[in-house]
């Protein structure tokens, strides 16, 4: 079992939702939990949920002034952990697996103005791959350092006042997740 705190870094393209009127995400801090399951020395698997809530930035000429307001992002991932042989005092292992991103957002009145009452995504799951050290503390603790990568190329749809979708959009957001924190084993 693991707490840790996270910093997101989406690399995005954005949206267009009218011409000169751009929106892109932020940097975001978060934190998350994980349960993990030791098979053996060298394989375990993972559950980690996290959150991170970035700020919807507007840019361009037809842009109002002001932040479009934030987008809660609740990665669910499944992961599958390859473990090296300790190498003095770290074990440094590689991972692997599936997410699926929750997705709500809190739309302030700057980005209200353009009709837009929130974004979604379809729902479907994405690949995620990561790298990492684990530091034995004393006793049954750990220190953990974690970067994932989070490929999410995809559809965003940008929801009306009467919530039909206006507007279906490619999104490219590959996040990076630099990840710290502490584990207790059972």
């Amino acid at each position: 079992m693991s707490a840790f705190g996270l910093g997101l870094e989406p690399r995005t393209a954005g949206l267009d939702l009218q011409p000169g009127f751009h929106v892109t995400l932020g940097s975001a801090p978060g934190f998350g939990a994980a349960l993990t399951t030791q098979w053996n020395d060298t394989l375990s698997t993972r559950f980690m949920a996290s959150s991170a809530r970035p700020e919807i930035r507007l840019s361009g000429s037809a842009a109002p002034s002001g932040s479009g307001g934030n987008v809660e992002l609740v990665p669910l991932s499944l992961l599958a952990q390859i473990r090296a042989r300790r190498f003095v005092r770290v074990v440094p292992y590689v991972e692997g697996g599936i997410t699926y991103l929750l997705v709500s957002s809190l739309v302030k009145p700057a980005l209200a103005a353009s009709g837009v009452t929130g974004l979604r995504r379809p729902d479907h799951i994405a690949l995620i791959t990561g790298a990492g050290l684990k530091i034995p503390l004393k006793g049954p603790w750990t220190a953990d350092l974690d970067v994932t990568y989070r490929p999410f190329a995809q559809s965003i749809f940008v929801v009306g006042s009467s919530g039909v979708v206006q507007k279906e959009e490619k999104i490219d957001v590959h996040a990076i997740v630099v990840a710290g924190g502490f584990s207790y084993r059972f």
